[in-house]
């Protein structure tokens, strides 16, 4: 269960990461 609570943590922190690079590249864009 723990493995599982690690693993749903590693993708909340990877999609935050993507999120942020999309903010980053619109900004750019603009």
């Amino acid at each position: 269960m723990g493995d599982r609570d690690t693993q749903l943590r590693a993708v909340a922190i990877y999609d935050r990461r993507l999120s942020i690079v999309q903010q980053l590249q619109q900004a750019c864009a603009y």
